[in-house]
């Protein structure tokens, strides 16, 4: 369980662009972007504390890979 804060690292993924998609155990997305990635090895931060406790998922797929992580807020 978590806080809701988090790092998001990519490894190897130099002048690519990602999906970040956030949803919650609805289904429903709850927050999504495109990050550009732009050095071999990149680390972004996510605060998702203002999220109500549950369970999440969060889906980083380019048109080569998903990665699907399951993050826990807790109260």
């Amino acid at each position: 369980p978590s806080n809701g804060n988090f790092n998001l690292n990519i490894a190897n993924a130099e002048n690519r662009d990602f999906s970040v998609e956030i949803t919650n155990s609805l289904g429903q997305v709850v927050s999504s972007e495109i990050i550009k990635v732009s050095q071999a090895n990149d680390q972004r931060q996510y605060d998702l504390s203002g999220f109500c406790p549950g369970v999440y998922f969060m889906k980083v797929s380019n048109p080569h890979t998903q990665i699907f992580k399951k993050i826990i807020i807790a109260e």
